[in-house]
């Protein structure tokens, strides 16, 4: 199917560099037929159009310094996070609104 015939002041969803989400915007200029800017509608902020594609995941990598025993513990296949606990707190007598606690001047 064709692309959609655009124009001035269409709504288009693009990626927003401020908001840092794909949001809705308003295009606000046009080169040969292509989207040149976008104004976002959350933030008003103006930029160019981004095709909705947002950055790069950042991949995590390890520092060079890094404790080899902490590596060993929590980056290797088929080792698990501690289990959490499923205990709840006591909470017997203690009232958060109790007349007590509330500093009076």
């Amino acid at each position: 199917m064709a692309d959609p015939v655009r124009r001035l002041a269409d709504l288009i969803d693009d990626y927003c560099p401020d908001c840092k989400v794909i949001l809705t915007h308003v295009i606000a200029s046009m080169v040969d037929g292509q989207v040149g800017k976008v104004i976002c509608r959350r933030c008003l902020a103006e930029h160019a159009y981004l095709n909705e594609v947002g950055p790069k995941r950042q991949v995590f990598k390890l520092h060079r310094d890094a404790d080899p025993r902490l590596v060993s513990k929590f980056f290797e296949p088929g080792v698990s996070w501690p289990a959490k606990s499923e205990e709840k707190p006591n909470l017997d007598g203690y009232d958060r609104w109790a007349p007590d606690r509330i500093k009076r001047r």
